[in-house]
């Protein structure tokens, strides 16, 4: 049985619930429950600090052996792995939460249970504002998502409800489940990834192929993948035009 807790420096009411080990942290960090499905659980956290809460309460097998074989970066656990892509991130100075704490709860390389604590991230998604987002803003996070996939981090799971406005007008992601620092993704992939951006919440008034295509050569070229472009728009014009 292995139990791993990282707590980022300064963070004194969480040491406090590091001492009593994985149990009790996990059980010392209950908030409001924003979202969930059979192993996952979202919460909103107010004590003993103000954040997000990711709870992963079990992994499928196929995303184990994805986890510990065939992707990177190599981790035991999701919330681990989650850890170490905002790590990347802001060593990129890519807009993304900071993280609090991470633990987990492994049986050899099993993982059994993990958490993810991350700082409140100000503004709002681009989905949930009145307007939903503009044509310039569906630019800005290809653009954004571009930079990320320079930096050798493929962020699948694009989407307008997952692109944060800050008060400066500056953009921060959220929603790193699914990323990954290897393997490079595939002209599919790609193309795919710009497909979900534009069937995301919000994107009904901006949803038009002409402007999606733009943003995935945006995407591609700011990603320096430019040669993955006519796979990738076979993807997208065949899913967008339907």
């Amino acid at each position: 049985m292995g139990e791993c807790i990282w707590i980022r420096p300064g963070e004194a009411k969480l040491e406090e619930l590091r001492a009593g080990g994985f149990r009790t942290l996990w059980n010392g960090l209950e908030g409001k429950v924003l979202d969930r499905n059979r192993l996952r659980r979202v919460e909103r956290i107010e004590y003993p600090v103000k954040g997000f809460l990711k709870r992963f309460l079990g992994i499928q097998a196929k995303n184990a052996l994805r986890l510990a074989l065939t992707t990177r970066p190599r981790c035991r656990s999701q919330a681990f792995r989650e850890l170490r892509i905002l790590e990347e991130l802001h060593a990129f100075k890519l807009g993304a939460p900071r993280a609090l704490c991470a633990a987990e709860h492994c049986i050899g390389p099993w993982e059994r249970r993990s958490l993810l604590l991350t700082a409140p991230l100000p503004g709002k998604p681009l989905s949930d504002l009145a307007e939903g987002p503009r044509e310039d803003e569906a630019r800005a996070a290809a653009e954004t998502y571009g930079k990320a996939l320079r930096a050798g981090i493929f962020l699948p799971d694009q989407g307008f409800d997952h692109v944060f406005r800050k008060e400066n007008g500056s953009l921060s992601l959220l929603d790193f489940h699914n990323a990954r620092t290897a393997p490079p993704p595939s002209p599919r992939e790609l193309g795919r990834a710009v497909v979900r951006l534009f069937l995301s919440p919000g994107s009904e008034g901006i949803r038009r192929l002409e402007l999606a295509k733009e943003c995935l050569l945006l995407f591609l070229e700011v990603g320096a993948r430019l040669e993955a472009r006519p796979g990738a728009e076979a993807i997208l014009t065949r899913r967008l035009a339907r």
